[in-house]
């Protein structure tokens, strides 16, 4: 998955919104998912973009009560649905990985259980024919 591009526009439309004293960590996490990004470190690149989408709304939720008006928290706004829908991606993502896992896991389980079944049944076999 690559999601450079949209990481990037992300940055340059947050660049001049009104992030106020948190404008520090939230340019930090999403530069931070960016470098993740190009280097394909899914795993850290969600984390760090679901860091950044809590200090989103903890912004938009301060400025709303602050009186800035919604006009102004347009680029925010985006931000916000964007990186919910990574995050909703990224739930899915790294769910079909652990279902995959787990079925890995289960096959290899079964394999040896019927391993196990077989070569019972061959050691019965032969203490029966030899004993």
């Amino acid at each position: 998955m690559s999601y450079t591009l949209q990481l990037n526009s992300m940055i340059d439309n947050l660049a001049n919104a009104p992030l106020g004293e948190r404008k520090e960590s939230i340019m930090r996490y999403l530069e931070n998912a960016l470098n993740a990004s190009k280097k394909e470190e899914d795993r850290l690149m969600f984390d760090h973009c679901i860091e950044a989408l809590k200090l989103l709304r903890k912004t938009r939720h301060s400025l709303r009560l602050s009186g800035v008006q919604p006009g102004d928290l347009v680029s925010i706004e985006n931000a916000i649905i964007n990186l919910k829908t990574l995050h909703e991606e990224a739930n899915s993502h790294f769910m079909s990985i652990f279902q995959t896992e787990m079925l890995i896991q289960l096959i290899f389980s079964l394999g040896a259980l019927i391993l196990s079944i077989v070569l019972t049944v061959i050691a019965i076999l032969i203490t029966t024919v030899y004993f």
